[in-house]
This record gives structure tokens, C-alpha cells and sequence, in this order.
């Protein structure tokens, strides 16, 4: 929401520890810690927003999700093996990705290694994060291509 004045809202926090933190940490400027750096201010600012569910547990009946899982897209949530139709792999490791990158310090995600495939994993994390954002805004939104990486409505 908006802060009134004088008090910063979540979102003027979250930009300020951002800048701090890449400030601080030159990780933040190498090609793979620049995308994990910006897919946790993503995935943080649209947890804010109020757009992401649970990256943790089924949507459906609460339970931890495990090795399987499966995207509900259009939105932010996901089902556990028993309730999804057709469970995978890739789902479950996306949920993990989120929610490591929503709990971690960006300290701790710069120290990741990454390979091309943990590359490419973020570029897919992102384009269906994408997907999510478009459909929760009934209108097309310059603020939210920028949330999500630029206008990939092409």
C-alpha cells in the first residue's frame, strides 16, 4: 500500500535493502547473482503486493509439498502430489526456489553455485511469474513489466 507521510511502506523497504544490500555485496553484480538478486526482488516485492500464495504447502489441503508438485498458474500457488492431476519435478523445485529465495538472506543466495540449467531454471521462473502477474492485473501495467523483467507481451 501507500505509507503515509513520514513512515515508509513495505515496498520503500524493501527497495531501500535492496540497494544497500547490492551496495554491499558485489555478488549482486555477477551475471547469475544479478538474476537471482532481482528474482528475490521480485518474488519479494510481489509478496507484498499480496500476489504470491503459499510456496511451502498445497493450496488444496495444506500439507508440506514433496519431490512432486504442480504449478496452479494462473496463480502463485501449488498442489501437493495427492491433489495435482499431473505432478512434477520441475513445479517442486520452482516452489523451492521461491521459497528459498523469499526466506534466505541475499548474502547466503549469492554464495550459490550456478550452472546454465540453474540459469535457465530462473529465466523459466521468471517468464511464469510473468504469466501470474498478467492475469492478476486486469490491465496492462508498465509498473508491473518492470516487477517482472521488461514487456514480454509479444
Amino acid at each position: 500500500g501507500i505509507a503515509t507521510a513520514g513512515e515508509p511502506g513495505e515496498m520503500y523497504r524493501l527497495l531501500l535493502g535492496a540497494l544497500r544490500e547490492g551496495e554491499r555485496n558485489p555478488a549482486a553484480f555477477t551475471p547469475i547473482g544479478s538474476s537471482i538478486f532481482l528474482s528475490a526482488l521480485r518474488l519479494r516485492g510481489m509478496a507484498g503486493a499480496g500476489l504470491l500464495g503459499d510456496c511451502a504447502h498445497c493450496a488444496n489441503c495444506g500439507e508440506r509439498l514433496s519431490q512432486k508438485a504442480r504449478w496452479a498458474v494462473p496463480d502463485v500457488s501449488f498442489l501437493c502430489e495427492t491433489c495435482a492431476e499431473d505432478p512434477c519435478e520441475e513445479d517442486a523445485r520452482m516452489a523451492g526456489t521461491m521459497e528459498r529465495i523469499l526466506q534466505e538472506p541475499f548474502s547466503k543466495l549469492a554464495a550459490t553455485r550456478a550452472d546454465d540449467s540453474y540459469k535457465e531454471h530462473l529465466q523459466e521462473l521468471a517468464e511464469r511469474l510473468s504469466a501470474c502477474v498478467r492475469f492478476a492485473l486486469p490491465f496492462p501495467s508498465p509498473a508491473a513489466d518492470a516487477l517482472i523483467g521488461g514487456d514480454q507481451r509479444k
